[in-house]
């Protein structure tokens, strides 16, 4: 239905438009108004966290986002560390192991002696030895 009938407001300039203009510019990269095809709408929750990746490239910016201090307090609830990171007490670290900033480590991971994390999410139970 029609969002405005329902009662929804929009915001007048949503977030990631500028993305979406580019994710959705045709291939010539030439910008016709006359197109015409499906649009689909995902309306995020108040909290929540939402976004499209569809390539390596918005896949690592959609990592390093999430990474950052005040998101990843938001999504996980979990503190960055001193050192901007998050690497949960299950987390076994290897002889001169590093963990850089912007960075998330997830459960029961292990990295092995001498490993160096930078810039990374990792999920839980990976081993990078």
């Amino acid at each position: 239905g029609d969002a405005a009938a329902e009662g929804v407001t929009l915001p007048r300039h949503l977030p990631g438009e500028g993305y979406m203009r580019l994710s959705h510019a045709s291939s010539s990269g030439s910008s016709s108004t006359n197109r015409s095809g499906r649009v689909g709408v995902y309306l995020v929750p108040e909290g929540r966290y939402c976004a499209r990746v569809n390539n390596t490239q918005a896949f690592g910016e959609v990592n390093r986002e999430v990474a950052a201090a005040d998101i990843v307090l938001h999504l996980t609830g979990l503190s960055t560390s001193k050192y901007d990171n998050v690497v949960p007490p299950s987390v076994v670290l290897g002889a001169k192991a590093t963990v850089g900033p912007a960075c998330i480590v997830g459960e029961d991971c292990v990295l092995g002696d001498k490993s160096s994390v930078k810039r990374t999410v990792m999920g839980n139970n990976c081993k990078w030895v």
